[in-house]
């Protein structure tokens, strides 16, 4: 087995090429300049650089210093968007869910439903007490 020699020009082009134009531009340069097979280049970076590939926006990023302690400007902001997008994204319908259990739960206070003999039990006196209504129709 032979020992494949990468410099760090060639690395960093193939991942800019990877993720500017995709894989098939990547493997066709590293098969002219480099002479082997884009698996062999992913082994070695995955062993030996600080870039791995990110499966959600299907990109090779760097990795981030595990002993920094301090997070830089881009990456706030970067976890700052994140938050922004699930909460936007989420925060309506989890609204809507949590005004409509409120309302089963008051509604639960004072009607209660027997399935098995086809009752509807509802007590009137303390929905007056706490200032409803209640119109039959």
């Amino acid at each position: 087995m032979r020992e494949i020699i990468l410099n760090k020009e060639d690395i960093e082009k193939t991942i800019e090429l990877f993720n500017s134009k995709g894989r098939t531009a990547a493997e066709t340069y590293l098969k002219e300049t480099c002479d082997i097979k884009f698996t062999t280049f992913q082994r070695k970076i995955k062993k030996d650089t600080i870039y791995e590939f990110n499966r959600s926006n299907k990109k090779y990023e760097k990795i981030p210093d595990k002993n920094n302690c301090f997070l830089t400007m881009t990456d706030l902001c970067k976890e700052k968007q994140l938050e922004e997008k699930s909460s936007n994204s989420n925060s309506k319908e989890d609204i809507i869910i949590d005004l409509i259990k409120d309302r089963f739960n008051e509604l639960c206070k004072y009607i209660h439903i027997e399935q098995s003999t086809k009752n509807i039990l509802i007590n009137q006196k303390l929905l007056e007490l706490n200032g409803y209504t209640v119109v039959i129709q």
